[in-house]
């Protein structure tokens, strides 16, 4: 079973104010040694307070009723101010309950509201008089409803703060979580394309001095000694894509000098070889769009070698009508069907953050396209 106890705890408190007053009413009558009818009916009306707590709905409506006739004849009797203000609290209380069957008992209330102002006497009843009782009636129980009206438009305003706050809190934790997400995209990204570049540079190195060793030796000590700067520079750029945490971004200042920086890597090897065209007008564009042409021309020079065997990469990259457009060309071997790996799904994901466009075309003889078009 259960009980509503916030509404039992608002009537209990309804109804001690009530006691209060019909005790305050008691305490006059006996003063001013009244009929004991009246002092009998003031305590019937305590009793019928309390029972208005313990019982039904039903039984509630009754209790009412009678409660409204007795404070009707008490004032009718005494014409007490005490009396009035207890009535008015019967008009509270029907305004106040949602139950539809207490808004009848309005029209009890006001004939008995009548009766106590002794308008059915012969003598009192005229249009005037009967007008001012009705206003008056009709005054406080206007009143009685705008409080009700402000009172529940306050609780309702209290409860969908509650409900936005929850909503609140609830996206709150989804961008958090989702916050959380792309930054562990983003440093997953940066430590394969980053990582991965310089991995396959060093093998290459590495294969290089290897199949040199026995015919020329100082060639292969230097390219040895090109394989530790290549481990080192590794070492390095871990700890550049771990700053990522710190919402930190590896700067590009000088595009051109940061690419030919990037393809000295393969260069000792003299397997590979780049043709570089980069506009002027391309180092005045914003740090972000710069990191994001690096980045892409790194991830894609190093799936030209690791996958499609390249030897040469002609790389375009200009201004036109605003955008900045980059072309990425090698002569790998043909590709047939492009199956999205971690290196192309991070390249999309950084040029459309951007509102940019990539493409990935298959020439057709052999080699591979790239085309990176950034509208930002």
């Amino acid at each position: 079973m259960k009980f509503n106890l916030h509404k039992r705890d608002k009537l209990s408190n309804f109804v001690l104010m009530q006691n209060i007053l019909a005790l305050i009413i008691l305490d006059n009558f006996i003063r001013e040694s009244s009929q004991i009818i009246n002092i009998i009916l003031v305590l019937f009306l305590i009793i019928d307070n309390c029972l208005m707590i313990m019982y039904n709905n039903k039984l509630k409506y009754i209790i009412f009723s009678i409660n409204n006739l007795i404070v009707g004849y008490l004032y009718f009797g005494s014409n007490s101010k005490g009396i009035m203000v207890y009535y008015y609290t019967l008009i509270i209380y029907i305004v106040a309950v949602k139950d539809k069957k207490f808004k009848g008992l309005l029209i009890l209330n006001f004939v008995t509201y009548l009766f106590a102002n002794r308008l059915f006497s012969s003598k009192l009843l005229n249009y005037h008089s009967v007008l001012n009782v009705i206003f008056d009636y009709g005054v406080n129980v206007v009143i009685y409803f705008l409080i009700r009206i402000i009172i529940i438009e306050k609780s309702n305003s209290k409860k969908l703060n509650q409900k936005l706050n929850a909503t609140k809190e609830n996206y709150l934790d989804k961008i958090r979580e989702l916050a959380i997400k792309n930054e562990r995209t983003k440093i997953a990204e940066e430590l394969h394309d980053s990582i991965g570049h310089s991995l396959v540079a060093l093998n290459m190195n590495l294969e290089y001095a290897e199949n040199i060793i026995d015919v020329d030796s100082k060639k292969a000590s230097t390219t040895i000694k090109n394989c530790y700067m290549l481990s080192k520079d590794c070492i390095k750029t871990l700890r550049e894509a771990v700053t990522i945490l710190r919402d930190i971004d590896i700067t590009i200042i000088n595009l051109k000098e940061d690419i030919e920086k990037m393809f000295s890597k393969f260069e000792n090897t003299q397997k590979c070889k780049l043709s570089l065209n980069l506009s002027e007008d391309i180092e005045s564009i914003s740090a972000e769009i710069k990191s994001c042409v690096f980045k892409t021309l790194r991830e894609s020079i190093t799936n030209g070698i690791k996958h499609g065997k390249a030897t040469y990469f002609k790389v375009d990259i200009f201004r036109e009508f605003g955008n900045v457009i980059m072309n990425i060309e090698n002569n790998g071997e043909k590709c047939e069907e492009i199956v999205p790996s971690n290196g192309i799904i991070g390249m999309k994901n950084r040029v459309h953050l951007l509102k940019g466009e990539i493409s990935f075309i298959p020439n057709s003889t052999c080699g591979f396209t790239v085309k990176v078009k950034n509208t930002k």
